[in-house]
C-alpha cells in the first residue's frame, strides 16, 4: 500500500517536473495584441467583461444556495407553527366544550 502511494507521488512529481519544463511564455494571439494595443477604453472592456464572466458561477451558486436557505427556513418556520398550533389545541380542556 505504501509503495503505491510513493509511485503515485513520484509519477505525479515527474509529470509536474516535465510540465514545467515544456510550459513556455505565453502572449496573446497576434490580432488581439495589435486591435487592443491602442484602445484603453476596449482594454478596460475586455478585463471588465473577464472579472464578470469568471464571478458568474459564484453568483449562481450562491442564489441557488440562497434560495434553499430560504426555503429551509421557511419550512422550519411552519412546522414550529403546526407545533404550536397542536399545542394549544391540546391545552383547551374537552369537558370545557
Amino acid at each position: 500500500m505504501i509503495s503505491l502511494i510513493t509511485t503515485r507521488i513520484k509519477l505525479v512529481s515527474f509529470s509536474l517536473t516535465i510540465l514545467c519544463m515544456v510550459c513556455s511564455v505565453s502572449s496573446a494571439c497576434p490580432t488581439c495584441k495589435e486591435g487592443l494595443g491602442s484602445n484603453s477604453n476596449l482594454i478596460n472592456g475586455y478585463g471588465w467583461s473577464i472579472v464578470f464572466m469568471m464571478s458568474m458561477p459564484f453568483l449562481i451558486f450562491a442564489g441557488i444556495s440562497g434560495y434553499f436557505y430560504y426555503e429551509v427556513c421557511r419550512a422550519r418556520a411552519m412546522q414550529r407553527i403546526a407545533i404550536e398550533t397542536d399545542a394549544s389545541a391540546d391545552a383547551i380542556p374537552t369537558e370545557a366544550i
